[in-house]
């Protein structure tokens, strides 16, 4: 459970209390009536109280859930995310890997084609060789023919030409002898080249068994130019042949690429997705923890505002479930009413059912019996008459209607019975009469229709037939009943089980008033133990009354000291921070001044300055220095031992109504310090007593209020909710006017001589306070909010709200407090 509204609790209580509740009236609590009944609630009231928390921890749960489910999810894409990198890197390097495998590819294919144009050009520098060194042999075997022929001829012709002759055959020889060289030079020519031709061949071998192994190809070796041509041919083969499978590669790679791409565009695009899907996951859970913190609040303000409505509800559930228990218990006996009388009515029922298939069978005998005698009459008068033989035809047809119309009532009344059984009684009584009538009309009619025979036949086909449909419909009129039995016991069978748990239930319920009967009784001791703490707090509180009357001892003979003009001029400063004072139009009544006694003030080392002690808020602090004059000290009011009484004024008001500046230094007692600490040490006993004595006087409150709750009168009587809290308002009214008549006789006559003796300080403190409101910045008798719960109570200039401005009556401080813990707004 949160603070709040533990806190709010408590005030409620301490406003139940009031401020001027006397340890008198702890004795009048009443007497505990219907114990029972108070524990169910009570124990009715935690169970609402912990089914209303079930709810928003179930809420919780369910976040928590969906927190932890986002977290997975947000694991499980950071996987995938992990996952989709790896596989871009693994791609990337089969990319890089396909790149290297397709350059080296390139590179050997530019050697390949590198060493074929080589190998081309060499093979045809060397043919083109071989056929020239042929051609120029030839051209020279002709040559030297020709001129030997020439030669011989030119002999004996002219002898004059025989030293060109003898230069010709010089020339022959020359020649010869050139061309032998030049033969041997070509025939080591031609050695040397058949050698190169044969290393080729071997080359060219080697050529053709790598195209071999390339190709998987077999050429014929008869020619060169063959060999040649065959190889240009399986040369641009296999240069189209790869640079189709190139081209095939280079395409799969692209394919590939691109999917690669692709691929990687859809996870960065996934990866963007999951980044922005996180951020997202974030904004929720940051809003999840708002709504948490402010579900949080929500629950603070519900379970404040369950405590207040817990006590309504359980009333309006007592009292519907004593309701609920009657209407079952009224139900039951009805329901069980109503079985017997079905059950009476079912069996009546089968009955009459039973009497009129007897009736019925009695009525085919005897129409059986008729239809025998009219036989033997219509034997007797064959020679019938045709004239009434029409009329009495016209007469049947009259009687097969009212046949038929019998037949439709009597199907009427049988779907009556069954829908209505209360009816059902006069309903069979009404047919047998009419039956009775008919039946006499049938036995008017048969006397008269003795002559028709045919006709007569017919008429007892169709009654037969009406027989086996009337039985027909009578079975199917049981079975109905028979239902109505089956349906009417399966309700008994609900109804036993329904009994059954309103049983167990009501174990249950005996057993939680088991529970809080031991409940009822610790409570009872502690409220044993607390009035034996009441007992000494009131033993205390006689202590201190008599030393006031001590004290107001002291105060007279002070009062002897006095004069009435040192009081008059003493003056003090008007703090510019003091908010939310009465206005003057409200001034302080005279009353409160006698709830407070006078402390005689000690003097300072200073000379100039005075000390007085303030009973503010028990801390032992509360030390004023007020301005000495000549002739007399000045004194100060604080609190009675009352301990629901509260000062005039507070301790941060009267500090900053009469603190001085800082520059005139600490002050200290003319007393000795034992004396000092004896004070304070006292005083903090009587206000940790004075605590004391509210916890105890609330918590008896408390145990009033349970006791004196409506659940233990009868229910029935009880007044609607609204007349419930007006009687709680003229209640509250009451204890008041009764409080107020109680303090105005508790002031005896003994007291009377020092009220003389406050009043003229009373007046002077009234103006010193007015004087203050005048100069602060407080509120207006316009801006202020007050609070007119009961207009009989004087506004207390000290109850004022520092936020907002509201007033409160005397006594009314812990609607302050609640007012400045919960509801404040802080708006003036």
């Amino acid at each position: 459970m949160s603070c709040q509204p533990m806190i709010a609790d408590h005030n409620i209580k301490a406003q139940a209390v009031g401020p001027g509740a006397s340890g008198t009236q702890l004795n009048q609590a009443p007497i505990v009536e219907s114990g029972q009944e108070q524990e169910q609630i009570i124990q009715d009231s935690k169970s609402e109280k912990e089914k209303e928390v079930a709810g928003p921890k179930e809420k919780l749960a369910l976040v928590r859930q969906r927190l932890k489910e986002k977290d997975k999810a947000y694991n499980e894409q950071e996987t995938i995310k992990l996952r989709l990198e790896e596989e871009l890197t693994s791609a990337n390097k089969e990319i890089t890997f396909l790149k290297k495998r397709i350059d080296s590819s390139k590179e050997l294919e530019k050697k390949l084609k590198e060493k074929i144009s080589e190998l081309e050009k060499e093979m045809n520098e060397k043919v083109e060789e071989l056929q020239d060194k042929e051609a120029r042999i030839k051209h020279r075997e002709e040559n030297l023919s020709e001129k030997e022929k020439s030669v011989f001829n030119a002999e004996g012709i002219d002898a004059a030409d025989k030293r060109d002759r003898e230069l010709m055959i010089k020339q022959v020889k020359d020649l010869k002898k050139e061309s032998k060289k030049n033969i041997a030079e070509a025939t080591q020519r031609i050695d040397e080249l058949e050698e190169t031709h044969k290393e080729q061949l071997k080359e060219i071998k080697k050529l053709r068994e790598e195209n071999i192994t390339l190709k998987g190809t077999v050429v014929e070796q008869e020619n060169m130019k063959e060999k040649l041509t065959e190889l240009e041919a399986s040369r641009d083969k296999v240069a189209a042949s790869y640079e189709e499978k190139i081209d095939l590669i280079r395409r799969e790679e692209e394919t590939k690429c691109a999917k690669m791409k692709h691929d990687f565009a859809k996870a960065t695009n996934h990866i963007d997705e999951l980044e922005k899907t996180h951020k997202e996951q974030l904004k929720e859970i940051n809003r999840l923890k708002e709504e948490n913190i402010v579900l949080k609040n929500e629950l603070f303000k519900q379970d404040f505002e369950s405590e207040r409505k817990d006590r309504e509800r359980i009333k309006g559930q007592l009292i519907n479930l004593q309701e609920k228990r009657k209407e079952a218990q009224i139900q039951f006996h009805n329901l069980k009413q109503s079985n017997g009388t079905l059950v009476h009515d079912l069996e009546e029922s089968r009955k009459e059912i039973e009497s009129l298939v007897q009736k019925n069978a009695q009525l085919e005998k005897q129409h059986n019996e008729e239809i025998r005698k009219i036989k033997k009459k219509l034997k007797e008068l064959e020679a019938g008459e045709t004239d009434r033989i029409k009329g009495i035809e016209e007469e049947m047809q009259v009687l097969t209607a009212q046949v038929n119309a019998y037949s439709r009532e009597v199907d009427k009344q049988k779907g009556l019975v069954t829908r209505s059984q209360e009816k059902h009684k006069t309903e069979v009584n009404e047919l047998n009469e009419r039956l009775d009538e008919e039946i006499k009309s049938k036995q008017q009619l048969n006397n008269e229709l003795a002559e028709m025979r045919q006709e007569l036949d017919s008429v007892s086909k169709k009654h037969e037939t009406e027989t086996s449909e009337l039985q027909e419909k009578s079975r199917q009129q049981v079975q109905q009943f028979q239902q109505m039995i089956q349906g009417a016991n399966e309700k008994l069978e609900n109804e036993r089980k329904s009994k059954k748990q309103l049983d167990s239930e009501l174990a249950k319920m005996r057993q939680e008033l088991a529970n809080v009967s031991a409940d009822k009784e610790e409570l009872l001791r502690a409220y044993d133990q607390e009035q034996v703490i009441v007992t000494t707090l009131k033993n205390e509180v006689e202590t201190t009354k008599k030393a006031n009357k001590v004290l107001k001892d002291k105060l007279l003979n002070l009062q002897q000291l006095i004069t009435p003009s040192a009081t008059s001029h003493i003056q003090l400063p008007a703090p510019h921070g003091a908010g939310g004072f009465q206005h003057a139009s409200h001034p302080l009544p005279t009353t409160i001044g006698t709830r407070h006694n006078i402390v005689p003030s000690a003097q300072v080392s200073g000379g100039s300055k005075q000390v007085v002690q303030s009973d503010g808020d028990g801390n032992g602090d509360g030390v004023l220095i007020l301005p000495k004059t000549e002739q007399t000290a000045t004194t100060i009011l604080h609190p009675d031992s009352n301990p629901d009484d509260t000062p005039l004024l507070s301790k941060e008001e009267m500090t900053k109504m009469f603190k001085w500046h800082d520059q005139q230094g600490s002050s200290d007692w003319t007393q000795s310090p034992q004396q000092v600490e004896d004070s304070l040490v006292k005083e903090k006993k009587r206000k940790e007593l004075a605590k004391e004595a509210d916890d105890a006087v609330l918590e008896v409150e408390r145990l009033r209020q349970n006791v004196k709750k409506p659940s233990s009168f009868p229910m029935e009587k009880l007044p609607p909710p609204s007349q419930q809290t007006s009687s709680k308002q003229k209640t509250k009214q009451k204890v008041k006017k009764d409080q107020a008549k109680q303090r105005a006789s508790d002031d005896s006559e003994s007291d009377i001589e020092e009220n003389k003796l406050i009043d003229n300080i009373d007046e002077e403190i009234q103006q010193m306070a007015e004087d203050v409101r005048k100069g602060s910045r407080g509120p207006t008798t316009a801006e202020v909010l007050f609070d007119d719960g009961d207009s009989s109570l004087p506004y207390d200039p000290n109850l004022v709200c520092p936020k907002c401005g509201k007033q409160y009556r005397v006594g009314e401080i812990q609607k302050l407090r609640r007012h400045i813990n919960e509801f404040c707004t802080g708006i003036r």
